[in-house]
């Protein structure tokens, strides 16, 4: 029933961890079956791998960063899989749903930056 066709049903991505190459765990480690549009004629491309099956063998730029070279406080990043590899870390792939949308974060270079987006307590005193 093409009514219920979907390209994201069939373009599907997988984000690994280079503990995933291998099973049981690619299940453990792996991020599977996330949904994503575009084509290699679109902005933010996913590219289907020439010579691979779909469900997972797409290439897509996974870091993204905007720097405005006149004043670097205006610089945005994102990376799907967040900062952390580690299954327990809450920043494990916590900017994945941004990345999706294509949206950023702020990449913060000067000190108010860092003490306005800082999520841990500590401060640039004791850092120096």
């Amino acid at each position: 029933d093409s009514k219920t066709w979907r390209w994201g049903k069939l373009h599907q991505m997988r984000l690994m961890h280079v503990l995933g190459s291998q099973k049981p765990l690619d299940s453990i480690f792996n991020i599977d079956h996330i949904e994503m549009g575009g084509d290699s004629d679109t902005l933010c491309q996913v590219n289907f791998e020439p010579g691979g099956d779909y469900g997972g063998t797409l290439v897509a730029a996974s870091y993204r960063q905007i720097i405005d070279m006149g004043d670097f406080s205006k610089a945005k990043c994102i990376s799907p899989v967040g900062q952390s590899g580690n299954l327990l870390s809450p920043h494990r792939n916590d900017q994945l749903e941004m990345w999706l949308k294509g949206e950023f974060k702020p990449m913060v270079w000067t000190a108010e930056q860092i003490e306005k987006y800082r999520k841990y307590n500590c401060s640039l005193e004791k850092l120096a």
